[in-house]
């Protein structure tokens, strides 16, 4: 009976933690870009933008399953690439953007830093 609450514990504690991590890093920020004039995003919540995109990217090029170590590996280095990725990049944005192809440009080098297609 100790076993099986000790088990319930762990499994419970091991939970929260996974939840407590990833919950957080899967917050996308809300960016109307066909509103950008009006409403201009921060080049941080751009950059977070284009890194929550990494699981799509992922999946497209492991072939469109998440089965797998390709998938799987693809992901885990395009998480570790994100603050390396966004440190590179942020310098080189404005501080606001009120443009829909400086978001567009800005989106697809950080989606490129960190799943890269070729």
């Amino acid at each position: 009976m100790k076993g099986l609450f000790f088990l319930i514990l762990i499994s419970a504690g091991g939970y929260y933690v996974y939840d407590a991590q990833f919950s957080q890093s899967n917050v996308v920020p809300n960016i109307d870009v066909s509103d950008l004039q009006n409403n201009p995003a921060s080049s941080n919540s751009i950059l977070d933008f284009a890194a929550a995109q990494a699981d799509g990217l992922c999946y497209e090029k492991s072939g469109m399953t998440q089965e797998g170590s390709l998938y799987e590996g693809c992901f885990k280095l395009a998480q570790s690439l994100i603050p390396g990725c966004k440190k590179s990049i942020e310098p080189e944005m404005p501080a606001l953007v009120d443009d829909s192809e400086v978001f567009q440009r800005f989106s697809l080098k950080m989606m490129n830093c960190i799943v890269p297609l070729s």
